[in-house]
């Protein structure tokens, strides 16, 4: 585990020296580790260390990248299965829930980055709420063409069958 964490941050570190890999192969790299070692691992990994990084519009990119695999990756479909979970097994008391509460929480600290994708991580989770009241603190802040941009998209992912199925 010390050496997957350790692999997994010097990977951040080429990401933030190298924009051109982080632009056209960050999706593929994450994505085919999600494929060979447990995906919510990887992400949950990722998260942590993303928690530490100091360079916040660095952890920004990286997140709207991850949120965008966790969409739409077929890879991922376990670990959407997992947060969707979320909500099912909130009054229960098991270990079982537990561990989705913590996958869910990991997520958020470091989703909580970008508004969007903490928007779309509620909604996959089943956290109406939680996603309204983002939606609410976002009407407060200037609507860049980014964040406009990644509105749209997240429109377009409630359209499809992620979020249908």
């Amino acid at each position: 585990r010390k050496n997957f964490e350790e692999f997994l941050r010097n990977l951040l570190t080429r990401f933030q020296t190298d924009e051109k890999l982080l632009e056209k192969r960050c999706s593929f790299i994450v994505q085919t580790l999600c494929v060979h070692i447990d995906s919510e691992m990887v992400f949950c990994s990722l998260a942590v260390l993303l928690t530490e990084e100091p360079d916040i519009g660095f952890t920004a990119k990286i997140v709207q990248y991850l949120n965008w695999l966790l969409m739409t990756s077929p890879a991922l479909a376990p670990l959407r299965s997992t947060l969707k979970s979320r909500c099912k097994k909130q009054s229960s008391k098991s270990g079982s829930e537990g561990e989705v509460r913590n996958v869910f929480r990991t997520l958020y600290n470091t989703w909580c980055h970008d508004p969007v994708s903490t928007i779309a991580l509620c909604m996959i989770a089943h956290c109406y709420q939680q996603a309204s009241d983002v939606i609410h603190a976002l009407g407060s802040f200037e609507m860049t063409e980014i964040v406009l941009s990644e509105l749209d998209k997240l429109v377009q992912l409630l359209e499809s069958p992620v979020f249908s199925a």
